[in-house]
């Protein structure tokens, strides 16, 4: 063990110098005196102190002060550390959950918070499984940031499991049909305008109040909005076209207002807050169906979605637009399946028994053939010079053919049976008879222009 006072160089003041046991290290610690005696028992003190701690009769001083320190200024600390490595909507979000318990618990210090507080304050919550992990999980991350550095022990709510949250629907939302659409833009004066850029664009309330008047770019080529990654969900930027009927709705818009480019073009639509369920009510919309799904400002993000599915966007388009990385959730979560035009496309089907889906019956292949001695299938022929190529039929008894013309002179070629193609093909191509193939034992026939049946 290593423990002396010596002054610190060009003060009066002393300093200890301590190693105990097996640390490899010497400490200096300040004692912040001037007079030798007081300094030396500092020191016995301090000796005194680390002995106890090293016994584990106390616990460190570093712990020993945070059990003083007030629960809110741990937080305070917390976020200082994490404000430069996580995004700000993280660190807001735990810092509302955090604070949000410590109220509700009653916890004041870090020797307040129990397992038993916390699972008392979920029974008696009405929030969903999700929500509720996100509480449980936020509070966590600041109590082992603690532990980590020394303010506490270990975490009191380390024992506690996560609730099963799997494919919860906490509130089931519907999309608007195309009539409730239209009476919800049209019937919202102004206002109209935003849910209208969110019908069309995908954009969520958040990120449609943080549009500025720069972002809306007229002017392009491609007209565009463009969200910046500060605002959006998944902080990307992303680049949203816009519809030509939108275009000129947003360009008398922001022509009738003196905005900066600075200025959030859409912030003095959508305020005040519960405005857009008023809006649904002077629309005659219900905000809840009779299967429980509700009609709130997201719904014009699933009804956008839901209407990409119904033009039959190609999955990728579909999901550069929504921003989605995962296309299941466009297909699962953001479509509403009742707007799919499911009747129509049954009624599409061929029915069984050769009935067309318009009632008429099915014309046989066969019919557009004239009546002879043998039936020809339909092969669909463009070029002539396709037609020099050897065809040959792939069963025992179908035989390729041309189609063949009505009221056209028909002719037999040798022995074979069969009707030449008429028309063009009729002077120009006739059939050939080949040997039997002696691997499979079937009979080839191909097409050769007139002067050329040189064997092949």
């Amino acid at each position: 063990m290593i423990a002396y006072v010596i002054k610190r160089k060009g003060t009066r003041t002393y300093d200890a110098r301590i190693r105990l046991g097996d640390e490899k290290r010497i400490t200096q610690v300040p004692l912040g005196c001037t007079n030798r005696q007081v300094a030396e028992k500092k020191l016995r003190e301090l000796l005194d102190e680390r002995e106890r701690e090293a016994a584990g009769l106390i616990a460190p001083k570093v712990e020993r002060d945070a059990a003083n320190k007030l629960l809110n200024a741990h937080l305070d600390d917390w976020i200082a550390a994490k404000e430069r490595l996580r995004d700000d909507q993280y660190v807001a979000g735990v810092r509302g959950r955090v604070l949000r318990l410590i109220e509700q618990c009653g916890w004041r210090y870090a020797r307040d918070v129990k397992a038993e507080d916390y699972t008392r304050w979920r029974t008696g919550s009405k929030l969903s499984p999700k929500t509720l992990n996100d509480f449980l999980t936020s509070m966590r991350s600041v109590l082992n940031w603690m532990v980590k550095q020394g303010r506490i022990g270990f975490n009191p709510l380390r024992s506690l499991d996560l609730l099963p949250a799997r494919d919860e629907k906490r509130r089931p939302r519907r999309a608007l049909t195309d009539e409730e659409a239209s009476r919800l833009v049209d019937g919202s004066g102004e206002r109209g305008l935003a849910y209208l850029v969110a019908l069309t664009t995908g954009l969520r309330l958040g990120e449609l109040h943080q549009v500025e008047v720069r972002d809306i770019r007229l002017d392009d080529a491609s007209p565009k909005i463009a969200a910046r990654a500060a605002t959006t969900k998944n902080r990307k930027d992303a680049v949203l076209p816009l519809h030509p009927g939108v275009v000129e709705r947003l360009r008398a818009f922001l022509a009738g207002r003196y905005l900066d480019a600075e200025d959030k073009a859409f912030e003095a639509l959508l305020c005040p807050r519960r405005q857009f369920k008023r809006d649904l009510e002077a629309a005659g919309i219900p905000s809840k169906d009779a299967e429980g799904r509700i009609v709130d400002f997201h719904s014009l993000r699933y009804t956008f979605c839901t209407n990409l599915q119904r033009l039959n966007v190609p999955q990728r388009v579909l999901m550069l637009l929504m921003r989605h990385s995962d296309r299941r959730l466009s297909d699962h979560i953001y479509t509403d399946t009742s707007l799919l035009p499911a009747d129509e496309t049954v009624r599409l089907l061929n029915l069984p028994g050769g009935q067309a889906p318009d009632g008429t019956s099915h014309i046989p292949s066969q019919s557009l053939v004239p009546a002879g001695q043998n039936g020809s299938q339909v092969v669909t022929v463009s070029k002539a010079e396709e037609a020099a190529q050897p065809l040959m039929n792939t069963g025992d008894c179908h035989i390729l053919a041309f189609p063949v013309t009505p009221c056209q002179t028909l002719e037999k070629v040798g022995a074979t049976g069969f009707e030449p193609a008429t028309s063009w093909s009729q002077t120009h191509f006739r059939y050939i008879e080949m040997k039997a193939n002696r691997t499979s034992g079937r009979r080839l026939y191909f097409f050769v222009a007139r002067g050329t049946e040189k064997r092949r």
